[in-house]
């Protein structure tokens, strides 16, 4: 086998065959993973290219969203069933990957075999095994026409990303990386830094060159277990030390999150020390709304297009927030009202900690009449979900609202005081 070629952990030959989710907690839109796939490579910086294995049709799909970098990056086979038919796509593929090493030198390329080269029995991973390129070649299989959640296709996409790193194998325990985490304006670095720790903020649409930081450290933070537990095992396999804790949302959790790091690094000194002026000033900007007592709906719907906000703590991360403030929350989720969809509902909960009542509405039409009937008068939710909420008479904190950090504490609580400037 060429030493190109990176062999992956997710399963079969050489390519990281989809598998369903371990945790089963993602309850964000599905989609196609290849699709999902190309969209999440388009924002990211980097002298890379990506070939689709596939039918034109496919290729034509993934380009509807102007942020992307660079589309001529992305090539096509243009599979046809004649070609499957008659002498399969193996050579196509291989013609492309001379063709796309020649037109534009990458460093890196991935191959996305899509859902007919893998009904046909296309094993891209085998293809590409022979292929003697200056470029590293990374392979993913398609679902086969299956349908993937969000928080599985962006475990996918990093567990794909750290497949040809490896760490150090000296490395100081005051480096280390912070993967999956909501962006926090640099405080992290900031508070961490005091106590001597150098860190590395990594994400789903990091610049390539980012991703190489994790070849300078051997520890990892992780923002997310369950919607990462591919990215976890890879990490832990390839011999990077892991510690799975929460984004700091709110003031306990960014206690909690800096706390645990000081830990995980070895370093002595208390978190205390190097955050006393952030938390008070955390703590002051809570005070003035511990006493408003709001009931409030938190609304989880449908959520779409890759945001790692989104995804991470299925969405429940603003919860605890509310909830320090001493509001009576109950969560709302928008989709199927059937017993099955409901057992998910208490799974999803469960997984995170978080099993509690909570309402499924049928339909974003039905949040009016339920807020009415329940007499409660704000919900968090989507802006798209205003218009429903202003028909029961309930003001809306928008989603995005609450913000990572003590400085962020400080800054939602600015933003809720205007919010909330009079009760119902």
């Amino acid at each position: 086998m060429s030493g190109n070629v990176e062999k992956t952990a997710c399963g079969g030959h050489k390519t990281a065959a989809f598998l369903n989710s371990p945790a089963g907690v993602d309850l964000s839109q599905p989609g196609c993973l290849i699709e999902g796939m190309c969209r999440v490579l388009s924002f990211v910086e980097g002298n890379f290219a990506v070939i689709l294995h596939s039918e034109l049709d496919c290729a034509n799909m993934i380009f509807r969203d102007g942020r992307a970098v660079d589309p001529r990056r992305f090539f096509c086979t243009n599979l046809s069933e004649r070609d499957l038919l008659e002498k399969g796509g193996a050579e196509k593929l291989r013609r492309a990957l001379v063709e796309v090493t020649e037109y534009l030198n990458p460093r890196l390329i991935f191959v996305l075999g899509g859902c007919l080269a893998s009904l046909a029995g296309e094993e891209v991973g085998a293809i590409c095994s022979d292929m003697k390129l200056k470029a590293k070649i990374v392979t993913l299989s398609g679902a086969a026409f299956g349908k993937v959640g969000q928080g599985e296709l962006l475990d996918t996409f990093c567990r794909l990303m750290i497949e040809k790193l490896r760490p150090p194998k000296k490395a100081s325990t005051k480096r280390l990386v912070l993967l999956g985490y909501p962006r926090d304006d640099a405080e992290s670095q900031k508070i961490l830094k005091r106590a001597g720790i150098e860190v590395f903020a990594l994400g789903p649409y990091s610049p390539l060159y980012r991703w190489e930081d994790l070849e300078k450290v051997k520890l990892v933070a992780l923002s997310d277990g369950l919607i990462f537990s591919r990215t976890a095992q890879g990490l832990r396999q390839a011999g990077w030390q892991v510690v799975e804790i929460p984004p700091p949302i709110g003031l306990r959790r960014c206690e909690e999150f800096y706390r645990k790091l000081l830990e995980f690094s070895d370093t002595e000194q208390k978190a205390a020390e190097f955050s006393r002026a952030e938390k008070s000033e955390a703590h002051q900007a809570q005070e003035p709304l511990k006493g408003r007592r709001l009931r409030l709906a938190y609304h989880l719907g449908s959520r779409k297009d890759y945001q790692l906000e989104d995804l991470v703590g299925g969405g429940l991360l603003e919860l605890e927030f509310f909830e320090e403030l001493g509001w009576e929350v109950e969560l709302f989720f928008q989709g199927a009202v059937e017993e099955e969809r409901r057992r998910e509902i208490e799974k999803f909960l469960r997984a995170y900690g978080k099993l509690r009542p909570f309402t499924c509405l049928p339909d974003r039409l039905s949040l009016a009449r339920v807020l009415r009937e329940k007499g409660i008068f704000w919900v968090y939710c989507n802006e798209s979900l205003r218009e429903q909420a202003r028909a029961a008479g309930a003001g809306v904190i928008p989603q995005g609202t609450i913000r990572p950090g003590f400085s962020g504490v400080v800054e939602s609580c600015r933003r809720l005081e205007i919010l909330v400037g009079h009760d119902r």
